[in-house]
């Protein structure tokens, strides 16, 4: 029997710092397997037309969203196109691209079933989320809670602007970093959490995603 292909969703709003985590992923992994990358729903969203520009590692793109001017809702009408992608490229790990308005319960629904269930397994949920916004994305946006709630990894990026006279050092242990901690710890009190400059992988993060492979 095939092995099963470890698929990770990488989540959040524009502009919290999901295309250069992609890409970080690439430069950092892309030697060491070969990498898939699935994006959904919105066609202004990450991977836009230049993004292979931005790095010179191989890797495969399914765009769900080509040829749409629509956001284009990840459904189970998708799943045959996926597992066909998959067949072709046949990688190594997965990598899921959604936006912050996605519905994650509907998506982790569409990869549990046939033919997805056989190709792949989700390895893990990754929500990356932008610390100089977040208390107004956490106080009026209703699927921010949704998403960290199903994260097992949630990423605070850009976290220097929460205080740009401050060295990152003297930011992690500011009142204002540490709240948004507190807000993350109140919605899921068993992800993992870690700061990030520039969307940057923690190499315990690294290490999990080869240990899949």
């Amino acid at each position: 029997m095939k092995k099963k292909v470890p698929l990770y969703i990488v989540s959040g709003f524009l502009g919290s710092g999901k295309t250069t985590f992609l890409k970080n992923i690439l430069e950092v992994l892309g030697a060491k397997t070969s990498i898939s990358v699935i994006q959904s729903e919105f066609p202004i969203s990450s991977f836009d037309s230049g993004f292979k520009e931005l790095t010179s590692v191989p890797f495969t793109l399914l765009e769900l969203n080509r040829g749409s001017s629509n956001p284009v809702q990840l459904s189970k009408d998708h799943a045959g196109k996926i597992a066909a992608f998959l067949e072709s490229s046949n990688p190594g790990i997965i990598f899921l691209e959604a936006s912050g308005l996605a519905k994650l319960r509907e998506i982790l629904a569409i990869l549990s079933t046939p033919p997805l269930d056989s190709v792949l397994y989700l390895a893990a949920t990754i929500i990356i989320i932008d610390a100089s916004r977040f208390e107004h994305e956490v106080t009026f946006l209703k699927n921010i809670h949704q998403q960290v709630k199903a994260a097992d990894i949630v990423l605070v990026n850009k976290y220097e602007k929460l205080n740009r006279l401050e060295s990152p050092e003297v930011i992690v242990k500011s009142y204002n970093y540490n709240k948004i901690i507190g807000w993350i710890k109140d919605i899921n009190p068993d992800c993992k959490i870690y700061p990030s400059l520039y969307s940057r992988i923690p190499l315990e993060v690294i290490d999990s995603f080869l240990k899949s492979v």
